[in-house]
């Protein structure tokens, strides 16, 4: 039997998404250095917040970290106010990537929620848990403009793509920015005295009624936090006929399995 092209390329494209393999390899090059900054695409302020030195530098900051051969063609990064990226669920979101915009140059749109310096307890929860939102926002932009220049990626692949690039380049990132192994390991260490303890004082109520047990069994770990939602009814799943919600690839269990990403 003879096969036609057409069903070589379609078993071959369907092969292709089987398994993360088939992406090209991502080798992350950090610049650590700041020779080159000036060269850094624009920064365009487009927003109604006032922003000061200290927070463009934030971005110049993250910016320049990255293998300056991945900026090639990426015109600027533009910061635009809170509700202005929107997904194709019409929901905000915090960043987008943009191959062209009206002058045919590609860019990168920012909140500015990201950029805005903390205050009060976010501060402190944020130093806790060392989440930096802007870099992780940043950088898998940054990684769909290199999957826009490889042409070998395609839009299945995409999402996936773009988050194996920021998480390769964040394990470096917190290795010169992030806290130090000591601080890791007391705030690890805490977590599981909190953990414990919190078992130990619901142990003789676990069977008083379906919540505690439900929230016991998950800080043992007998059922996973997505089970806890789903036992606990936040995961709500419309049965009707409706047309289905968009959701983003990178929240959905199956596509996060099938390239062995981390939930974030």
């Amino acid at each position: 039997m003879i096969k036609r092209k057409s069903d070589i390329k379609k078993r071959r494209g369907r092969k292709r998404h089987n398994s993360s393999n088939f992406m090209p390899a991502i080798l992350p090059i950090p610049t650590l250095h700041e020779d080159d900054i000036n060269k850094l695409p624009k920064i365009l302020i487009d927003c109604q917040d006032k922003l000061g030195d200290a927070d463009i530098d934030k971005i110049k900051l993250r910016l320049n970290f990255v293998d300056h051969k991945d900026l090639r063609k990426l015109n600027a990064i533009r910061v635009v106010d809170p509700g202005t990226i929107k997904m194709p669920s019409k929901e905000t979101t915090t960043g987008c990537y943009h191959p062209s915009n009206k002058s045919g140059q590609a860019e990168i749109w920012l909140s500015s929620n990201l950029i805005k310096t903390p205050k009060g307890l976010e501060v402190f929860l944020k130093k806790l848990t060392y989440k930096d939102e802007l870099f992780e926002t940043l950088f898998h932009e940054i990684g769909h403009h290199k999957a826009f220049l490889t042409h070998s990626i395609d839009k299945f692949e995409n999402e996936a793509y773009a988050e194996k690039y920021m998480l390769a380049y964040r394990k470096f990132w917190k290795k010169h920015h992030g806290p130090s192994k000591i601080y890791i390991k007391i705030f690890r260490y805490s977590i599981k005295l909190l953990r414990f303890f919190l078992i130990g004082i619901l142990y003789p109520f676990r069977n008083r009624n379906k919540e505690i047990n439900l929230f016991y069994r998950n800080l043992t770990g007998e059922i996973s936090l997505k089970e806890f939602n789903e036992l606990m009814g936040f995961n709500h799943n419309d049965s009707g006929r409706k047309k289905k919600k968009w959701t983003h690839p990178l929240s959905r269990n199956n596509y996060l399995n099938r390239f062995n990403l981390p939930e974030r």
